[in-house]
């Protein structure tokens, strides 16, 4: 669809019908399955709807082919989002884009009708009942967001002056939104939101935002969400989404890889892996990556360390990954500064850096009074791998540092008194 000169599944819903005055709700959605394009969709609709200012959509249609469990790991019907990974995991971060406002909705043009501009647009309407009849390009829906103003105005169409219509490339009016159905690229470039959609593999070195796509290995669809109230650049909290393809087990296409006919196969289903290198840009001292389950949990975490300030070279291969959903956690430089707790009354105040280190760890340390104090490295398996007792600390600022650069890497755990600061070694 997004090398569709029209992009109809998105430019036709939105033409035509609603009301200025009134709520737009998309009563039935859906790009039809089997699609290895179908990644596309839930992208799309969130950044169009949010954008032609959608109230609400309802995609059709989740179990109907399965009405005895809602276990069945199968897509059983043409319509079914059941079990499609390529879709069912896009939601998470596009429903949080779309409810939490990070898209722009547009200032719509508004189209005013005359009775008699109504009465006639009957016998122009002989699309079938797949189609209607607008007095405009469908395309301007990729660029403009046009609601209906009246049906009663006394000139109507006669006086009425569209915007231009764009074609190949189609931005919104927002610039947020990016359609180029020549290279069937989408893109959304938002300060909490960025998703790129379509021929990833021949889009090398696409910059959206802070996120720049340097090689991908097939078509898919990439979301980057900010959890929190913060840009992305900015944000400690986020999640990256990466979507492919989804079928079943011993689906047979046909011989021009349009249609499976009726060999739907049989569960489990399967999910195209992706390989992606990316460049993200974002105030951190280091990036921690975790990789989510199914139900969100933690599977496995790495550390990635800037390649220049500020910037991080990021590797995705879901064939050993094994997830679509990726947790970024920005490691900050007021992460590294232990907080003064009930068990520091002291007031004693540790911070620790580089964090994750290579070779050398520093050790700042301010002391309230002259005393003893201790430091214990703990490996993730509890075991001391260093440790010293006879460092007197004066009054005011110290400075210790620590060779670490033998331990492998991995988390470890720095005890600096009484306070406890989790590490990480990377190189």
């Amino acid at each position: 669809m997004v090398k569709n000169a029209y992009f109809s599944a998105i430019s036709s819903v939105f033409s035509g019908i609603p009301l200025a005055s009134k709520p737009i709700t998309i009563s039935e959605y859906n790009h039809g399955y089997p699609n290895r394009y179908r990644a596309e969709m839930v992208p799309a609709i969130a950044a169009y709807g949010a954008f032609h200012g959608m109230d609400g959509v309802m995609f059709f249609e989740y179990n109907s082919d399965v009405n005895s469990t809602w276990a069945a790991d199968k897509v059983g019907g043409y319509f079914s989002i059941h079990r499609d990974h390529s879709t069912m995991s896009l939601f998470p971060s596009c429903a949080w884009a779309f409810r939490n406002g990070l898209i722009t909705e547009a200032t719509p043009t508004l189209v005013n009708y005359s009775e008699k501009d109504i009465y006639w647009s009957f016998e122009k309407d002989n699309s079938g009942r797949w189609g209607k009849y607008v007095p405009y390009d469908f395309r301007l829906q990729l660029t403009h967001s046009l609601r209906t103003n009246t049906y009663h105005h006394a000139q109507g169409l006669s006086s009425q002056a569209f915007p231009n219509v764009s074609n190949g490339t189609f931005q919104t009016s927002t610039q947020q939104t990016t359609l180029n159905t020549q290279t069937g690229l989408l893109t959304t470039n938002t300060p909490r939101f960025v998703t790129l959609t379509g021929f990833l593999k021949d889009a090398p070195n696409t910059q959206v935002g802070n996120f720049t796509l340097k090689s991908a290995s097939e078509f898919g669809a990439l979301t980057w969400v900010s959890l929190n109230s913060k840009p992305l650049a900015d944000s400690d909290s986020s999640l990256i989404t990466i979507a492919s393809q989804t079928q079943n087990t011993g689906m047979v296409w046909n011989a021009t890889n349009t249609s499976v006919n009726n060999n739907w196969g049989t569960s489990p289903t399967s999910v195209r892996p992706l390989a992606i290198e990316a460049r993200l840009t974002l105030t951190a001292e280091a990036l921690r990556i975790h990789k989510l389950s199914t139900t969100g949990q933690i599977v496995s975490t790495s550390d990635v360390l800037p390649s220049a300030p500020n910037t991080f070279d990021v590797s995705f291969v879901q064939s050993t990954d094994q997830t679509l959903w990726y947790a970024l956690q920005a490691i900050k430089k007021s992460d590294l500064l232990l907080s003064v707790t009930t068990s520091n009354p002291s007031g004693d105040v540790v911070n620790v850096y580089p964090n994750p280190a290579q070779t050398l760890l520093t050790v700042d340390f301010t002391l309230s009074a002259p005393k003893p104090v201790s430091f214990e490295i703990y490996n993730a398996a509890a075991s001391m791998v260093f440790n010293t007792t006879n460092t007197i600390g004066v009054a005011g600022n110290n400075r210790m540092t620590v060779n670490v650069q033998y331990l492998p890497n991995g988390t470890y755990f720095l005890r600096v008194g009484s306070q406890v600061k989790r590490i990480v070694v990377s190189r």
